[in-house]
């Protein structure tokens, strides 16, 4: 068979991942076939695992691009809002995005996360980097913070993971129970990261 251009494989890579990510969240993971995605990109099933090696990865990699980070923390001055607003609000900005996942999508992404955690953990890897960038970022704000004299000498970046758990938390509240609204979620968050915050606040603002 003749070889294909660098061109022409990166456009079949996209096209995988544009059908994969579709039939995945009109059928769900274990109902949706590489042979079915394989069919309609117009390749041989066994092409399709030139690009990828297992319907987890594929899952994984059509989803990937909902994980970018798309905000950092602003640069400037904002140190007259709320704290524990301003956290939220940096969590919505950088990964907000994947609440625009189906919920029952979402919960086999997290199932799937588990498989490549296993099988391929430098490709797991790629994904957790996610999250502890949001750390990083939170934890330098916090910092910032204690600099202006707003909040009390705290573990800046032992604060962000407390933060980060509790919206991972909830995040999987509400992935997994159907009677969690994303508004409750929204609104529980908020309410235990000021719960979380408020402690540190100088003058017990």
């Amino acid at each position: 068979m003749a070889r294909i251009s660098k061109e022409k494989q990166v456009l079949i890579y996209q096209k995988i991942k544009e059908v994969a990510k579709q039939k995945f969240e009109e059928d769900g993971f274990e109902k949706t076939s590489t042979k079915q995605i394989a069919k309609e990109v117009g390749i041989a099933e066994g092409t399709l695992f030139n690009y990828f090696d297992s319907k987890t990865e594929l899952f994984f990699e059509a989803f990937g691009d909902e994980f970018e980070v798309y905000s950092h923390i602003n640069n400037k001055d904002v140190l007259d809002i709320n704290v524990s607003e301003m956290i939220f609000e940096h969590f919505n900005k950088s990964l907000g995005m994947l609440f625009k996942i189906p919920r029952g999508v979402m919960g086999e992404l997290a199932i799937a996360s588990v498989r490549m955690a296993k099988r391929k953990p430098e490709k797991f890897k790629k994904f957790a980097a996610y999250d502890f960038k949001f750390m990083e970022e939170l934890a330098l704000y916090i910092q910032r913070l204690i600099d202006h004299n707003m909040l009390e000498e705290v573990d800046a970046k032992g604060l962000s993971e407390i933060i980060s758990s509790v919206i991972g938390y909830e995040a999987m509240m509400y992935i997994y129970d159907h009677n969690v609204s994303k508004d409750d979620m929204l609104n529980n968050m908020k309410r235990k990261i000021d719960i979380v915050v408020k402690g540190y606040y100088k003058g017990g603002k």
